[in-house]
């Protein structure tokens, strides 16, 4: 075997080994984006994490909590990600969610609960952020204009409840699950 031969054989196995690690390392960087980031799907229902029976529900333009088999299936299309710098994760999925009339969840005019409003206007971006052992949905508007972090959320785990947007720490149950 010519000398030639051994050095051109040597540069590709070396050659292979690095693109060989560089896909291990694209592979494991963008496995672990999934499941730091996770989305919200359209065609099922939004539901409390600890009460699962407990789900967003809609009546005219009021947002509400009712029995699972009763409330609707949202549909979700995507507004990009955002950054929520206290969070170890960072980056999250922002959505509209809209319900069969094509209206989104959105703000009340005086930003204390959750509507159906038209889609686009102040309020109807949500950023699917994951918390402990469940997903906050938390306003962007708010994160935008008003210096701090509102959720959605409700007083208790009965049905009828009114959805309000209130800060984590107001002792509402606050987080939800897709299911």
């Amino acid at each position: 075997m010519g000398v030639v031969s051994v050095i051109s054989r040597r540069y590709t196995t070396r050659a292979a080994a690095v693109v060989l690690a560089a896909a291990a390392i694209t592979a494991a960087t963008a496995g672990s984006a999934d499941a730091a980031a996770p989305y919200l799907t359209s065609g099922k229902k939004i539901c409390l994490t600890n009460s699962s029976n407990v789900c967003l529900s809609i009546s005219g333009s009021t947002i509400f909590t009712d029995i699972s088999s009763n409330s609707p299936t949202w549909t979700v299309s995507s507004q990009g990600t955002y950054y929520l710098p206290y969070s170890p994760i960072g980056s999250y999925n922002s959505y509209y969610i809209k319900a069969g009339n094509g209206k989104c969840i959105g703000l009340s005019s005086d930003l204390t609960t959750a509507v159906l409003a038209s889609c686009g206007s102040n309020g109807t971006v949500w950023i699917w952020a994951t918390f402990q052992d469940g997903q906050y949905l938390v306003s962007r508007y708010f994160l935008d204009h008003h210096d701090g972090e509102q959720v959605l959320g409700q007083g208790g785990t009965g049905y009828g409840w009114t959805i309000y947007v209130v800060p984590t720490t107001a002792g509402y149950w606050v987080q939800w699950s897709n299911v």
